[in-house]
């Protein structure tokens, strides 16, 4: 409704308590951490995978082909690869063969042989493949360098079709000259784009929302620790539990921040912000009418509509102490907490917090996250969360905090 507008109030910052979401989404102020992960569409029931379909394990390809991007791992010449190299070193000569991919992260402890790769040739024979590393580019984090080995019985036989698999999900398969290029087997069809639904609460059914350099996908899990972290960490609480601030119903209303799947032609509208419009993007925001509205039409108090900005856009504080956490702070949990006594739906929690962490986002209580109602939450076991304390949690390091 182009002609239409609508008008929110912003919070008033708060004394030094901080609300967090957590990423792919967090927040904090009073000291409220947000969860933007936490729709069961996205891991109340799924299995504790690293990979989720949010994040479809890829390698990648030249461009407008199904061609690997791919170097020989010691002499780094491209294809075709021999069969086997001679080397300097040792006397195995199979050679290495180094393809790229994203959204391939190992879980702490795990080695590169927690990754299968596989090969077919024009014959439909399949060889296995030994990952025999992996690792981030340096620069480009997002991307994850793959070393496999190839099988003694391979020969010069020119096109497969290689694809790597871990914790159950299987990448994209690309095309790599052995011996000499051309042949081998078809192309695979072109896996169908992902299409979330629309509405309410909708299922984004894989769909990931930002490129993977957006801030909202940083995988943080290897960020170095900021300076001031324990300081920080203390200053929100050591011994104060994490508060799940979502799941099914509470006093009668939906309890958390509830969310809407629009279509890209959505109209934006102007907003009339009622108070402490100058906290906030002045927009307008693609926001339609019915967009639902935390704890419901008729609540009192907050009652955020949520709309993805840039994280930590203003200065929300009276208290300028150094060891008071600003907005956009982010937070991860240490990779060595051992979330293996809670339940598999709560793992998947426990992981996105492990790479993806939580950022402040808004002033609140104490070590609070931030999610999406839903019936299908299970409120008990969400409440096994308030274990982990503040001492499990780290700053990740922080640049230099904007205040404006």
């Amino acid at each position: 409704m182009p002609n239409s507008s609508i008008s929110l109030p912003v919070r008033q910052p708060r004394g030094a308590n901080f609300r967090f979401l957590v990423t792919p989404f967090l927040a904090a102020a009073s000291f409220c951490l947000t969860m933007l992960v936490v729709s069961p569409n996205r891991a109340a029931r799924a299995a504790p995978q690293i990979n989720s379909a949010a994040t479809a394990l890829t390698l990648l390809t030249q461009t407008n082909s199904t061609r690997a991007i791919a170097i020989e791992s010691v002499t780094s010449r491209s294809e075709p690869f021999p069969p086997t190299e001679p080397i300097l070193f040792g006397t195995d000569n199979r050679t290495r063969v180094m393809l790229f991919a994203t959204n391939l992260s190992l879980n702490p402890g795990e080695e590169a042989a927690a990754v299968t790769g596989d090969a077919e040739d024009a014959s439909h024979a399949h060889y296995p493949l030994t990952v025999e590393y992996v690792g981030a580019v340096t620069g480009f984090e997002w991307m994850s360098s793959v070393v496999v080995r190839l099988n003694d019985t391979l020969g010069d036989v020119g096109d497969v079709l290689v694809g790597i698999t871990l914790h159950g999900a299987t990448s994209n398969r690309v095309r790599v000259g052995i011996g000499h290029i051309g042949g081998g087997p078809p192309d695979d069809p072109p896996a169908s784009t992902p299409v979330p639904d629309l509405g309410p609460g909708a299922s984004l059914h894989g769909k990931q929302v930002f490129p993977p350099d957006n801030p909202w996908n940083q995988d943080i899990s290897t960020s170095p620790i900021d300076p001031n972290s324990n300081n920080l960490i203390a200053s929100i609480g050591l011994d104060v539990g994490l508060h799940p601030d979502f799941g099914t119903v509470y006093a009668g209303a939906p309890n958390g921040i509830p969310y809407i799947v629009v279509a890209g032609s959505q109209s934006i509208v102007p907003i009339n912000f009622t108070a402490y419009g100058d906290e906030s993007d002045p927009g307008p925001y693609p926001v339609p009418p019915s967009a639902p509205i935390e704890g419901g039409p008729s609540s009192n108090g907050d009652r955020h509509v949520i709309v993805i900005v840039y994280p930590a856009r203003h200065f929300a504080s009276s208290d300028t102490s150094v060891n008071r956490p600003p907005m956009g702070m982010r937070v991860r949990l240490k990779s060595a907490f051992d979330i293996s006594g809670f339940s598999p739906a709560l793992q998947v929690i426990l992981r996105v917090l492990k790479k993806y962490g939580m950022i402040v986002a808004d002033n609140g209580s104490n070590w609070y996250i931030s999610g999406g109602p839903d019936p299908r939450w299970n409120d008990d076991e969400l409440s096994t969360l308030k274990t982990i304390t503040g001492s499990n949690f780290e700053v990740v390091q922080m640049g230099t905090i904007v205040t404006q």
